[in-house]
């Protein structure tokens, strides 16, 4: 027992700080296909710019501080900047920031020439710090399995960005789970609070049902746990991702 206390303290007090280092991410979501050419558009033709192209796709890359230090403006390499890269294959059309962690903390991106490569700059004297981002939305043309990533080095944190999950993060709104996720949680509270008080009122009569008290104990045991994952899976993002964006 005293090694299990002294686990989960070492282990709590490592999390901590983890925490107060620069944690620079980024997580990239599911590509979505606005528009295709194929056999069976006939003659129809996409232009962008006036420029032939076969798709156009739309995705959103969230780039933010996870850690407990802030990423100050100076930290970034001036000879190996922050940019945003594409794939090969994959050509970026246009790319903006449409969302930031607060007003004052603004970017802006660049052309560089470097593969598609567009530079992210942070807007006047500025930092990114704890939570602190911003979520760039991408039209591009490739394909459904384009890759996006985020280079440049960072003074003092040689791994730079780290790309994470887009569904561990970002927090799910869509408008089906508004309505199914307190439904399911109350019915399975109701059925958690039904198995709890058969228990109790068996407990308090005496009732000698050793395997029935099992069985029941366990359903409520397993009721329990599917409400934290669903709690998790839906609101896990206010806790451990981006509480600011959306999707």
């Amino acid at each position: 027992m005293t090694g299990i206390i002294i686990g989960i303290s070492v282990a709590v007090v490592l999390y901590f700080a983890a925490k107060a280092e620069v944690e620079p991410k980024y997580a990239v979501q599911n590509s979505r296909l606005l528009a295709e050419v194929t056999d069976k558009t006939g003659d129809l033709t996409l232009l962008w710019k006036k420029n032939k192209i076969d798709n156009l796709y739309s995705t959103d890359i969230l780039m933010w501080n996870a850690g407990g230090n802030y990423l100050d403006k100076s930290m970034f390499s001036e000879t190996d900047r922050l940019r945003l890269c594409p794939n090969e294959n994959t050509r970026i059309l246009q790319a903006r920031f449409i969302n930031s962690s607060r007003e004052n903390l603004q970017f802006s991106l660049d052309e560089n020439g470097e593969k598609d490569c567009l530079y992210i700059n942070i807007v006047g004297d500025e930092a990114i710090e704890s939570g602190d981002g911003g979520l760039i939305n991408v039209l591009f043309s490739g394909n459904q399995d384009s890759e996006f990533t985020i280079n440049g080095r960072i003074k003092g944190y040689k791994n730079g960005f780290q790309v994470v999950e887009w569904d561990e993060v970002v927090l799910k709104m869509d408008n089906t789970a508004k309505f199914l996720f307190p439904v399911i949680v109350i019915l399975q509270l109701l059925m958690c609070g039904y198995l709890f008080i058969s228990i109790t009122k068996r407990l308090i009569n005496d009732d000698d049902n050793s395997k029935f008290d099992y069985v029941m104990s366990g359903s409520c045991f397993i009721m329990i746990l599917s409400i934290l994952y669903v709690i998790y899976d839906r609101y896990g993002a206010l806790v451990f991702g981006v509480p600011w964006v959306t999707s």
